[in-house]
């Protein structure tokens, strides 16, 4: 009497063309992840930038004064990956002050530099970024 012997299992053609299928997957996944994490840490620099903006406005109207350099930015508004500073703009149509993130050096988002160096945001709201021409992307 013959027995007849089925093959159980995979072979290995099968496995390969999964493991191709699975590496061209994660390799588009992570690059999307990547793009994702660098604008999510965009938005908090924005969001930094917003609510230094809420601080020095209400600090001028509390010290009853224009003088932007008296302003000094609490630790908790700085975000670990921008340095968020204020410039003083005395003949500027936006406003006497603008605010800038500028990208840290040590940061892991280093590799926006050629995008967004810096993101800008001016006393009367008008927003912009370094270099120019990537407003759309930073904003």
């Amino acid at each position: 009497m013959k027995t007849s012997h089925k093959n159980i299992g995979f072979t290995l053609i099968e496995l390969l063309v999964t493991l191709v299928i699975v590496g061209i997957l994660s390799s588009t996944s992570y690059k999307a992840y990547g793009k994702f994490k660098k604008e999510s840490t965009r938005e908090e620099a924005k969001i930094a930038l917003v609510s230094t903006h809420s601080y020095a406005e209400r600090y001028l109207m509390e010290a009853n004064t224009n003088d932007i350099t008296s302003v000094s930015i609490p630790d908790e508004l700085q975000t670990k990956n921008y340095n968020i500073s204020i410039v003083e703009t005395p003949d500027s149509t936006h406003g006497i002050f603008y605010l800038q993130a500028t990208v840290r050096s040590d940061s892991k988002q280093v590799d926006d530099i050629a995008t967004c160096q810096t993101i800008l945001l001016y006393q009367d709201g008008f927003r912009t970024n370094t270099p120019a021409g990537a407003s759309n992307v930073c904003w």
